[in-house]
């Protein structure tokens, strides 16, 4: 086998770096072919590796990592390679390895919105959607599940396309017998004494991994405390703005930083707690290390590899939003508590027990698999042909059960391989309608891309919808755009409205009714405070799972999906109007379902999170509107007073 590495840069001490050398090394030793292909090498070229250094030209480094983009595309891709497997983000991959957290996601939390404008942004989302959007066939070697769900929900990538590696970190961090003498050579080396505290920082990017919020914590120790505490800060990157914060602080006497390094196991066997406080991070091989080698952790929430520390109970976790106030009792509890060996044998217990020593080989593994299965799912397949361009014309004729049939679009359900799907056709609305619409104060929905965008906002916020299969639009003319969206079927679901059709003569328990309005509550809540209005907001599409049959569900296994997004609305903030709509249309269609007013008094607790007392007190007029478009849309559709509202 033949297989084509390729990275922006090597060099020795870097967590990606590691993983991709020691996969080269896994794919030699079972005798394939590989060669290398990156801007840059650091430090010696194992035998065996062929590297090749591309001279990718440009004033900056996106510009950089853009033209190697295109190298690789053009040139690497089309020779003849089993496998081009991708450790950074470029076009013309088969494997990417997920190292770094999806940037999309990382702007839009993390970075101003100005920061969206800069061409260096531009770049970098060109190369990540060149991995992970539709047109991609790259199979994803990911990380953690969270990075899953972020690249699903802001790409639209399909879970088949995915394949989750545990955690891997070699045998030599694992606490030796000998620990303790490796501790002493330690500490005595940079003259720390023996009954002094040690806290340790590792990892390249001292901003990222939070190097300032410990530097503040350590400042808020008591001074008994702090002058038998000192830091050491391991890590490629540059010092100076820190050593002026530790100056600031009174603390250049307690920290000392250190160049990346081989003999990193021994500063943990050294250490006392291991601080990492880290604004991001994907997953975070460190904690993992320090947790084996029996080093106390005290991490952030947003870490994906947090959750071991809680698993192993070998630390603490610093939840989100970040609080300063709570790092800084965090650090003084831990170092001032008396059962830390004991975290430091649960931390050793758990990775003794744990599979994290053969991540390379499954890798290699998975290279293999890919390669005699071609890994090529029924769904991926159905994509790949939906969004080639020569298919378009065929996808407009599709053929199948129509469910709804309009002037410009038509919503139909098909069958491919024993599966089912559903297509969205915009044939295009024409310009009478555009102007209808413009004239009415409202702009035209123009086709597909309009329920395309809204799914994958509903899946940032994590409300269950549709899953997104394909997306394509052809033209630039608004008036006759031609586009299509194919979705999953939702097999065993029934709408809401249905489901609750018999509550006025049959009552279903407290707890289910109380489950429900508590989900569409949460899911109203999640729409209206995040910039979204759903404009046929009606019980009939919220869609229940009935998987397990209708007849058993339960409070505890409740999963609602929203779907008709046609004519969803998404902004940075919804207009008050919107919200009065939505609420009140929601409002319209439960009339009749046999809920009570205390009932709905329930619903605007958990949609508000506020007492009814402050409810009346700050919203009377809100929920005035809501009530007063409710009772309109009843009227007008029954020709009569609602029940609900005389009760």
């Amino acid at each position: 086998m033949n297989i084509a590495f390729t990275l922006f840069k090597y060099f020795p001490f870097g967590g990606l770096q590691r993983d991709f050398r020691a996969i080269a090394e896994a794919a030699l030793k079972r005798g394939y072919h590989i060669d290398i292909y990156t801007l840059e090498w650091q430090g010696d070229i194992p035998p065996g590796f062929n590297v090749h250094v591309v001279k990718a030209k440009g004033f900056t480094n996106h510009r950089r990592y853009w033209n190697f983009s295109k190298y690789i595309k053009n040139h690497v891709s089309k020779q003849d390679y089993d496998i081009v497997l991708g450790f950074n983000k470029t076009e013309g991959l088969d494997i990417y390895f997920a190292a770094d957290p999806c940037y999309m996601a990382m702007a839009k939390r993390v970075r101003s919105a100005w920061y969206r404008w800069l061409p260096r942004y531009r770049y970098f989302l060109k190369l990540e959607r060149a991995v992970f959007e539709q047109a991609s066939n790259t199979k994803i070697l990911a990380i953690t599940k969270q990075q899953i769900n972020d690249l699903m929900s802001f790409h639209g990538t399909l879970r088949e396309q995915f394949y989750l590696l545990s955690p891997w970190i070699t045998r030599d961090r694992i606490r030796p017998e000998n620990w303790k003498e490796v501790r002493r050579k330690v500490r005595d080396e940079f003259n720390i004494p023996q009954d002094h505290y040690l806290l340790l920082l590792i990892g390249s990017g001292f901003k990222t991994k939070g190097l300032d919020r410990a530097l503040h914590a350590l400042h808020s120790l008591p001074l008994s405390i702090r002058d038998k505490t000192h830091f050491l800060v391991i890590g490629q990157d540059k010092p100076q703005p820190f050593m002026t914060l530790a100056k600031k602080l009174e603390l250049e006497n307690k920290i000392t930083f250190l160049q990346g390094r081989t003999d990193v196991p021994n500063f943990l066997f050294a250490a006392d707690i291991m601080v990492h406080p880290a604004y991001s991070e994907t997953a975070g091989i460190v904690i993992i290390e320090a947790t084996a080698a029996g080093l106390p952790c005290i991490v952030t929430d947003v870490c994906g590899y947090a959750h071991h520390v809680i698993d192993a109970k070998a630390g603490s976790l610093i939840p989100s939003p970040f609080n300063q106030e709570t790092l800084n009792q965090t650090l003084y509890e831990l170092l001032t508590a008396s059962n830390n060996e004991e975290l430091s044998q649960n931390g050793i217990q758990y990775c003794n027990n744990e599979n994290f020593f053969n991540m390379p080989e499954v890798v290699v593994d998975l290279l293999e698999e890919i390669i005699s299965v071609g890994a090529q799912t029924s769904r991926l397949k159905l994509r790949q042909y939906l969004i080639k361009e020569e298919n378009f014309p065929k996808i407009l004729q599709l053929q199948g059960q129509v469910y709804r049939e309009l002037d410009g679009r038509k919503t139909l359900r098909f069958e491919h391989e024993n599966k089912a799907y559903f297509a969205k056709i915009h044939y295009g609305v024409g310009w009478p309608e555009i102007l209808k619409n413009l004239y009415q104060g409202r702009l035209p929905v123009l086709g597909a891309f309009n329920e395309y965008k809204a799914i994958l906002r509903l899946k940032q916020l994590n409300v269950d919808t549709m899953n997104v299969v394909a997306f394509s639009k052809r033209g630039i003319n608004p008036a006759n755009m031609k586009s299509f969206i194919v979705t999953d079927e939702l097999p065993n679901t029934i709408s809401l409205e249905d489901f609750c059709s018999s509550w006025a003569i049959k009552p279903p328990s407290f707890k289910l009714k109380l489950a429900l309005i508590r989900k569409v509550a949460q899911i109203s809540r999640a729409l209206h405070i995040n910039g979204v209005n759903h404009r046929d907001f009606y019980i009939c599409h919220f869609l229940l799972d009935i998987s397990s049959g209708v007849d058993k569900v339960t409070p505890e296994n409740l999963k609602v999906f929203l779907i008709d997004l046609h004519r969803v609305q998404v902004r940075r903030q919804t207009p008050y109007r919107w919200i009065v709509k939505d609420t009140g249309s929601l409002y319209f269609s439960v009339m009749n379902v046999g809920l009570t007013v205390k009932d709905i008094f329930r619903f605007m607790k958990l949609y508000q999170k506020k007492s009814l007392r402050d409810i009346i007190k700050e919203d009377k007029v809100f929920w005035n509107l809501v009530r007063q478009r409710g009772v309109y849309l009843y009227n007008k559709a029954n020709k009569k007073f609602p029940e609900l509202v005389e009760r």
